[in-house]
């Protein structure tokens, strides 16, 4: 059976049109055998052997960002298949990122996702679906142009609601997405962990505790959600806060933010979304 091209991909643009069509399929090729092949020994000083409870909890996250991609009208059905979901010792990402990120993380290119495990179940949960909902969202691969002196690059170009520029120094947008998949992570927590015998007796034990929920990337997850605030503060004749941001959540999801732009330029102007 034929592999499906860039399962973990929705695009891949930036092939000069004088190679088009002798290097895209190569390239797609490329693409997906990065997600199909990815070396273990990247992490192997990391990595920990999953056991039946990591497995069930990451099955539990998956379904659920399933099925809110379901209700966001995600087309394209992203799976990942349990060997991309990488659990790693904590801290380990900190180490490798050199404290650039913690906790967990995904590889737009290649589509793995790397999880440190903490020592209780709700926040080990917590990160499976917020690295899970960032994989399986709208995402595109763009080739940079080169030019003198400056070799072309494979980078991302749209992860959920961010943009990168064409020439890859800049992205736009990256606080609203953390702000999306940070509010739906909120929504899990809610909607699925508090109403799940899986975590009854942990969460009890928490509160005992007062044991914290992390919910990861928080300043950046303030930031966007400032944007949507204002919005609604401007529109709530029209839009309750929980509109807003559904029209940002669905646009995430599926890449087009053209119902965002619409909001924006309508409270704002003609021109200032872009």
């Amino acid at each position: 059976m034929e592999k499906p091209r860039m399962p973990h991909l929705d695009k891949a643009i930036g092939i000069p049109k004088e190679h088009i069509n002798e290097q895209q399929e190569k390239f797609e090729d490329f693409l997906t055998n990065q997600f199909t092949e990815f070396g273990s020994e990247k992490i192997e000083n990391y990595e920990l052997e999953k056991t039946q409870e990591d497995i069930e909890l990451i099955n539990f996250a998956q379904n659920a960002v399933d099925d809110y991609l379901e209700k966001y009208n995600r087309v394209k059905k992203v799976m990942i298949p349990l060997e991309n979901v990488h659990v790693l010792k904590e801290e380990s990402i900190k180490e490798m990122t050199y404290g650039r990120i913690v906790g967990g993380m995904h590889s737009t290119i290649d589509g793995n996702v790397l999880i440190e495990k903490p020592s209780d179940k709700v926040n080990f949960s917590l990160k499976i679906f917020h690295e899970l909902m960032h994989a399986k969202s709208f995402t595109a691969i763009q080739v940079t142009h080169g030019g003198i002196k400056k070799e072309s690059r494979i980078i991302p170009y749209r992860v959920g609601f961010s943009v990168t520029s064409r020439d890859g120094n800049k992205i736009y947008f990256e606080d609203v997405n953390e702000a999306i998949v940070g509010i739906l992570t909120e929504r899990f927590f809610k909607e699925y962990i508090e109403k799940n015998y899986l975590f009854k007796d942990e969460l009890q034990k928490m509160k005992e505790k007062n044991t914290p929920i992390k919910l990861s990337r928080q300043r950046e997850i303030q930031k966007g959600l400032e944007y949507i605030k204002e919005l609604h503060e401007l529109n709530k004749d029209v839009y309750s806060l929980e509109d807003v941001a559904n029209i940002f959540i669905e646009a995430g999801v599926n890449g087009n933010l053209l119902k965002v732009a619409r909001l924006i330029e309508d409270t704002f102007g003609k021109g200032s979304f872009r």
